[in-house]
């Protein structure tokens, strides 16, 4: 979508390396961003399915070029990763100079989760797999956006008003720089942070709330989910001069 001109495009249909037979889609994943290398929108769609036939799990990654208006479907050879690796989708946005994030785990055991982060980037079209700070035991975490860098947050599970918030720094380690600590329980998500000192958080109801961490209050937007966790989500919009309807003739 385009806001400024109310503009959509409809993106062709990628079916090119599915079974040819019946099949079912498992959830997908989706990233969006600006490739700064050429100045392109790219988006990638990630989706396991299930052969209905041979009960096999298989995979359909593809890229989808705003300037071409075509897809590239990623060979099995270019997913540095498990197909029975979970990743998980974004509530915000996970988009950083041409790196886009998901948060990824694999259950090794019942009750623990070998967190990974998924990193893709735009301009070599290449996937990278690095370590997570969330620990084995946590089961709650978001990607948010701090200062332009990726972090993680890393939610209690057992007392959701306690999150620790880790940066991924240029040399590829995570380091912690703040903890908040909410005055209520209810928090279903946090989004992430707004204007100076304050987060974006779901009440457990499925309304929008920011919190002032100087002040220690809430305030509420007036805007409600019919349902608390992904149904509701966030993300910024940036102004670009390019348009939806840029293509390469």
């Amino acid at each position: 979508m385009e806001s400024s001109h109310k503009k959509f495009r409809n993106l062709p249909d990628c079916t090119q390396g599915l079974p040819q037979k019946s099949f079912k889609y498992l959830a997908p994943s989706i990233g969006f961003g600006l490739d700064p290398l050429s100045n392109d929108y790219k988006l990638i769609y990630m989706r396991n399915y299930t052969d209905l036939h041979t009960d096999v799990l298989g995979r359909h990654y593809a890229i989808y070029k705003m300037s071409t208006d075509s897809w590239r479907v990623l060979k099995e050879e270019e997913v540095p990763f498990s197909v029975y690796l979970v990743i998980r989708p974004n509530i915000s946005n996970a988009c950083v100079n041409g790196v886009y994030y998901w948060l990824a785990h694999r259950r090794p055991r019942p009750g623990f989760f070998d967190h990974k982060v998924v990193v893709f980037h735009l301009g070599s079209e290449v996937f990278q797999l690095i370590e997570s700070p969330l620990s084995e035991s946590s089961r709650i975490g978001h990607l948010l956006l701090l200062h332009d860098r990726i972090s993680v947050c890393d939610t209690d599970r057992r007392r959701k008003r306690s999150n620790d918030i880790w940066v991924l720094n240029d040399d590829g380690q995570w380091t912690k720089v703040l903890k908040i600590e909410l005055p209520i329980l209810q928090v279903e998500n946090m989004f992430g942070f707004w204007r100076d000192s304050k987060v974006l958080l779901q009440y457990f109801s499925g309304e929008l709330l920011v919190y002032d961490l100087k002040s220690q209050e809430f305030k509420e937007f007036g805007i409600q989910s019919k349902k608390a966790g992904y149904y509701l989500q966030v993300f910024t919009y940036e102004e670009s001069l390019s348009t939806i309807n840029n293509k390469v003739s």
